[in-house]
């Protein structure tokens, strides 16, 4: 039988885990602090994976049951759905460490509070520099 969000909402958490399923590998997983977690089990060469779809109430019935179908899309492609994810969260992580910011951040502080430091200095040949250059006291802070 297939699960309804009436089903969903009124299942109480046990001792223990508990599964109700929806069909076709989907189900949800009722643990025993609380939680509702979706889950899809799947076999790929010859072994059985699971995929994490999610959290309800966060990720609804039918927004489940799309993520199950573009799962099982991509296992008739001969394509491993957890193996894809965790590729595409690591590429997102990868693109995140190498943006413009996270670097431009991170030569700012290699280069320029050493400067800005020795600026401060009034002894520093910084600043006497920027003094004879005719830069302004801003340059200095």
């Amino acid at each position: 039988m297939k699960l309804t969000d009436i089903n969903i909402k009124k299942a109480k958490p046990e001792e223990k885990t508990r599964k109700l399923f929806d069909g076709g590998g989907l189900y949800i997983e009722i643990v025993s602090s609380g939680g509702k977690l979706w889950r899809y089990k799947y076999r790929f060469d010859g072994k059985y994976k699971l995929l994490a779809l999610g959290k309800y109430p966060d990720v609804p019935l039918q927004e489940a049951r799309k993520r199950h179908i573009e799962a099982r899309e991509q296992l008739a492609q001969g394509i491993d759905p957890s193996a894809l994810k965790k590729a595409q969260k690591a590429a997102g992580a990868e693109r995140a460490a190498n943006s413009f910011e996270v670097i431009a951040l991170s030569l700012r502080k290699l280069y320029v509070s050493p400067i800005t430091r020795a600026a401060r200095n009034p002894g520093s040949p910084f600043t006497c520099l920027a003094l004879l250059l005719g830069c302004s006291s801003s340059f200095l802070v």
